[in-house]
């Protein structure tokens, strides 16, 4: 990946990133940080998971909003569905190319992968710390 927050794909995730944002919350952010808080590609194999939690920690007070970038088909696994407490899964986050945002306070996990892999971006963006 380019650590370039202006080149591809960093561009094109902090447009679509503020749309959503504009839309659904308006949170006042100021985007990446790609210094300290650099988007990540997991790989979730057999057996692996990622049991529940925040993103919005003392360690990254300025996390306003953590997104996803599904990268493999979701016929390339099984298990390893993103949930959010208190939702029902919804089968477009498997989708390969789908970007999901949510506020960093939002408690989430990823279930355990039963078979295949699983692969997906994950980053957050940035603003002040809520008041």
């Amino acid at each position: 990946l380019s650590a370039d927050k202006d080149g591809f794909p960093f561009a094109q995730i902090t447009n679509v990133v503020g749309e959503l944002n504009r839309d659904w919350w308006n949170f006042d952010v100021t985007g990446l940080n790609l210094i300290t808080d650099h988007p990540t590609v997991y790989k979730y194999g057999v057996d692996s998971h990622f049991g529940w939690h925040f993103d919005f920690t003392h360690v990254e007070p300025t996390r306003k909003l953590g997104y996803t970038i599904q990268l493999s088909h979701s016929s390339e696994y099984e298990g390893g569905d993103l949930e959010f407490f208190g939702n029902n899964i919804n089968e477009k986050t498997r989708e390969k190319g789908t970007l999901i945002l949510f506020p960093s306070f939002v408690w989430h996990r990823v279930t355990k992968v039963t078979k295949g892999a699983r692969i997906a971006m994950v980053g957050w963006i940035h603003g002040p710390s809520f008041q």
